[in-house]
């Protein structure tokens, strides 16, 4: 019997060799030019610091410097803040504190805005304020200032009234002017006693006397 061999003809099996490494080497290219838009799409989305290792700037910015990273297994040292100047907080008294608490209030009043008058003229200022709020809401005394009080016989809407704290400051909103700020104390027409509430009284110059105005 006579065998045939299974084995191709040395040609054919050189035509065979060569086509299958143009597949593979095709394969490799179509694979490296599949890969890179994929490569490019990641680069876009991660940040500039991470995605290819270097910084990545708009044209005509100066390129922002990246901090080396911490060796691996290595703590990062705490970064410690500038340290920054913090105004001093008055200290102010619990609600229903009294009469005893009243010069921490003022205390708080004097801090809170810087003293620009001399000390004669806050306190005649301070004393004047003082007695015109005290007619504003209790109603006493409100004959003395004709001008400011135009129905000094309305009924008066507090009692138990008590002036915590005052001081007086120049009116920057009127020329040669002053304004005296409150804290004082006092039950409503409902009866509920408070303290630590504010007011302002105007005054302007006339003369030697201090008026005050609305």
């Amino acid at each position: 019997m006579t065998r045939t061999s299974s084995r191709p003809p040395v040609r054919g099996r050189s035509l065979i060799a060569a086509a299958a490494v143009l597949a593979v080497a095709g394969c490799g290219l179509l694979a490296l030019s599949l890969h890179e838009p994929f490569d490019s799409i990641r680069d876009m989305q991660q940040p500039a610091s991470t995605a290819t290792g270097r910084t990545v700037t708009a044209p005509g910015t100066p390129a922002a410097t990246t901090p080396a990273a911490p060796a691996a297994g290595s703590t990062p040292a705490a970064v410690s803040p500038a340290p920054s100047a913090v105004p001093s907080t008055p200290v102010l008294p619990e609600p229903g504190a009294g009469p005893r608490a009243d010069h921490l209030v003022q205390r708080a009043l004097d801090r809170a805005l810087p003293r620009d008058r001399a000390a004669p003229a806050e306190a005649e200022l301070t004393a004047l304020g003082n007695a015109v709020w005290t007619a504003e809401v209790t109603g006493a005394r409100r004959r003395r200032w004709p001008h400011y009080f135009r129905a000094p016989d309305a009924p008066a809407a507090y009692s138990k009234v008590r002036i915590q704290a005052s001081i007086a400051r120049r009116d920057r909103s009127r020329s040669a002017g002053a304004v005296v700020h409150l804290v004082w104390a006092g039950a409503d027409p409902s009866g509920t006693y408070l303290d630590g509430r504010t007011a302002t009284v105007q005054f302007a110059r006339q003369g030697e006397t201090w008026t005050p105005v609305r």
